[in-house]
């Protein structure tokens, strides 16, 4: 080979070098660039967080349809009907407890003399009656039977001879004439509320289970007594102050 051969070979060689070595910088600076196009690394990938779906909006909830107006009318008659219910009961029971057995029954004996404290309003001259046939030392109740007046004979007005229904303020019950022909209550102002007077009672005989009105305004006016009652006259009474 000649010295002309030799200069053309290395010539060859020298430049295929430097091809190969601008090839290898282009391929160098092309690398960070497909990195970055590619998918991360799995590093990456688990560094960042995993993406949770949306929360979903609870669903709103349905107003239920306005009540009509019938309806609360309807509830409010109810009500009504149901207090003007009880107000009847409560008037019905105090009506009945004014005509119930006494708390405590007297302990007395026919011709003892006791004091007693009698509570009244002053229209009870009117109000309170009881009904019975049989007489006492000549007194008698207003009245034969419930609603039969007395017909025996002896004067209706007399208070002296008319046995009337009482009770004492510790609830003990009798029948009594002559309490309101006393002084302290026929001949001075009575008072306008309840009051109570002291009397001596003188007990004269029992009258059996006779009938006994409160109030002539009461629906039930008149009240059947299962036992018997004493009957007797009071006298030396005065109103307490």
């Amino acid at each position: 080979m000649g010295a002309a051969d030799s200069e053309n070979t290395k010539d060859r060689d020298e430049s295929k070098r430097e091809s190969t070595e601008t090839h290898e910088a282009e391929g160098a600076t092309e690398a960070p660039e497909e990195k970055a196009e590619g998918h991360d690394s799995d590093e990456e990938q688990e560094a960042k967080p995993a993406r949770t779906p949306a929360a979903k909006k609870p669903a709103a909830r349905k107003q239920p349809p306005a009540a009509p107006a019938q309806s609360a009318l309807g509830k409010n008659m109810i009500l009504f009907i149901l207090v003007i219910g009880a107000m009847a009961a409560g008037f019905a029971y105090l009506g009945k407890d004014e005509g119930a057995a006494p708390v405590a029954a007297p302990k007395w004996n026919v011709g003892q003399t006791v004091d007693v404290e009698i509570t009244l309003v002053a229209n009870d001259v009117k109000e309170l009656a009881c009904a019975s046939t049989e007489e006492v030392g000549g007194k008698h109740c207003g009245f034969e039977g419930a609603g039969k007046a007395w017909s025996k004979g002896g004067d209706p007005s007399d208070e002296k001879q008319v046995l009337r229904p009482y009770t004492t303020t510790d609830r003990q019950q009798f029948l009594a004439a002559g309490l309101w022909s006393q002084d302290a209550l026929s001949k001075a102002k009575l008072p306008a509320t309840r009051f109570s007077v002291k009397c001596k009672y003188t007990v004269e005989k029992k009258v059996s289970k006779p009938n006994i009105r409160w109030s002539s305004a009461s629906p039930e006016q008149w009240f059947p007594q299962p036992g018997d009652w004493y009957a007797g006259a009071v006298s030396a009474c005065t109103i307490v102050p």
